[in-house]
């Protein structure tokens, strides 16, 4: 959570791996690259787990958080990461 992590090679892959545990059920877990939503894990009990790879090739300056809703209405915001 929330953290620098340099990426020498643009084109290679980033696997993005997550697991929320909500105080209710986990409706939703939304990764959002730069302010754009690129994926979404759906799920109905109170954990889940996902893993998403972004194939875009890396620029310095982009940056990823996760957006979680739970059935209760409740949201989580998770620190972004930010690629050098």
């Amino acid at each position: 959570m929330g953290s620098e992590v340099d990426w020498p090679d643009a084109s290679r892959p980033r696997l993005l791996r997550a697991q929320v545990i909500g105080t209710a059920p986990v409706s939703s877990c939304v990764v959002v690259k730069n302010n754009a939503d690129i994926f979404e894990a759906r799920s109905a009990g109170e954990t889940l787990s996902f893993e998403h790879e972004d194939t875009t090739p890396a620029a310095p300056g982009d940056f990823y958080y996760l957006r979680i809703t739970q059935a209760d209405g409740q949201m989580a915001w998770v620190s972004p990461i930010f690629i050098n």
